[in-house]
């Protein structure tokens, strides 16, 4: 009775387990997200970035209207009507008029508006440019400290496993009457030791994974960043002088140079030109009387120039020399940065080479030294706990060598770019 009482849940229990089994097949796998895509996803969903195109595309608007010429004037009117009557024929002054007259921009106003226009695009264009050069460098070092935590969970994962059968070895030697159980509980205590630095790594892999998360959504999950990244080699210093930042400030002076030159004009009168019609309408009697024609010029008389154009010229120069010097500084800083980031890498070179061929192969000779002692009954167990933390430090020190440098790349690459 009690066997054939299981046989239904037994079967409900392996339909379940094969209706599980067809859904985990027949479910459609999420492809990885590679650091290309990552990067061209993070690029495509930034909003600054969307902003300063959208600024430049509207610059390069204004500044094709800066270049034209006002628009043309045009006056309708009647002249001497009178009021008693409102009658155009009544007498002889009354007229209808129409004319049209046309301002001149003054100087080559309207080309230095125009050229200041097409400036100040570029400067947004560039601005742009070095926004996506920074957004690659922030995607690159987030994308490098996930597989830089993800690394540290294995290593501690691999380290506690190796501790945890030091620990069955120590309490079978323990029960055997060998060792102390002093050591077995240090062993213990080190495997819990462990267990907390995980939980702790576990929690740092959440947190270098909700920070890619900024740039690329939900798509973060799908990181596949389980490996170290390989980036490209940066390009020459001499890229340097061409650095989107440096081209932001270039086109910022080249912008105040219009300023300038808008000044400049203002030297220069305005003209303005007019022509108008005047019609007149006759009387069924009396002699015939001709229509008018008229042609005007107008222009201003900048005389009195010491407290407005002198001064606006005076500040659109001390604006050149400002820009200038913006330039100058800014490429000083680009410099002082690439020092810096070269420096840095240089020495992470040195210490990733001392701990590939050094320090990683000693320690592991010596946790395995030590491993041998204590199962011959000459070392002893603590001697096992020490060697097996120090190659686990080791370990970790190294993974953050690595990191540290493709982190420091990847500020090269931003600086410098890296060739087509």
């Amino acid at each position: 009775m009690q066997t054939s009482s299981r046989i239904p849940a037994a079967r409900r229990t392996a339909a379940t387990l094969i209706a599980a089994l067809v859904l985990a097949v027949a479910a459609p796998s999420v492809a990885a997200l590679e650091l290309a895509e990552a990067e061209a996803l993070a690029i495509e969903r930034d909003p600054e970035l969307r902003r300063l195109r959208a600024e430049a595309e509207g610059e390069r608007e204004a500044a094709v209207a800066a270049g034209a010429w006002p628009d043309p004037r045009v006056s309708l009117g009647a002249d001497s009507l009178p009021v008693d009557t409102f009658a155009l024929d009544q007498e002889p002054m009354t007229r209808l008029s129409a004319g049209i007259s046309q301002t001149l921009p003054r100087g080559d106003t309207a080309d230095q508006r125009r050229l200041r226009g097409e400036a100040r695009a570029r400067a947004r264009e560039a601005a742009a440019e070095a926004r996506r050069r920074a957004v690659r460098q922030g995607v690159r070092e987030d994308w490098v400290e996930l597989a830089y935590r993800r690394s540290v969970v294995e290593r501690l994962a691999s380290s506690r496993q190796r501790l945890g059968a030091l620990v069955d070895l120590t309490q079978d030697r323990f029960r055997q009457g060998q060792g102390d159980r002093a050591a077995v509980l240090e062993a213990e205590l080190e495997v819990e030791r462990l267990a907390d630095r995980q939980r702790a790594a576990r929690r740092a892999v959440a947190v270098a994974r909700a920070e890619l998360a900024e740039w690329l959504g939900e798509a973060a999950d799908r990181a596949d960043a389980g490996s170290w990244p390989a980036l490209p080699e940066p390009g020459p210093a001499t890229a340097l002088a061409d650095h989107p930042r440096v081209a932001t400030r270039r086109a910022e002076v080249a912008a105040a140079e219009g300023e300038r030159g808008i000044a400049e004009a203002g030297y220069h009168p305005q003209w303005a030109v007019s022509l108008g019609y005047g019609y007149r309408v006759e009387p069924d009697t009396g002699p015939d009387r001709p229509d008018f024609l008229s042609l005007g010029v107008s222009f201003d008389l900048p005389l009195f120039t010491g407290d407005r154009q002198d001064r606006e010229l005076a500040a659109a120069r001390a604006g050149v020399r400002a820009g200038q010097a913006r330039v100058a500084e800014t490429r000083q800083q680009l410099e002082r940065r690439l020092a810096v980031e070269r420096a840095s890498l240089d020495s992470l070179k040195e210490r990733d080479t001392a701990y590939r061929e050094d320090l990683l192969p000693r320690a592991r000779e010596r946790r395995e030294a030590a491993r041998d002692s204590y199962r011959s009954d000459v070392g002893t167990a603590y001697s096992v706990l020490r060697a097996e933390i120090a190659l686990l430090e080791a370990e970790t020190n190294y993974l953050a060598v690595r990191r540290d440098a493709l982190q420091a790349r990847a500020a090269i690459l931003y600086l410098l770019g890296a060739p087509s």
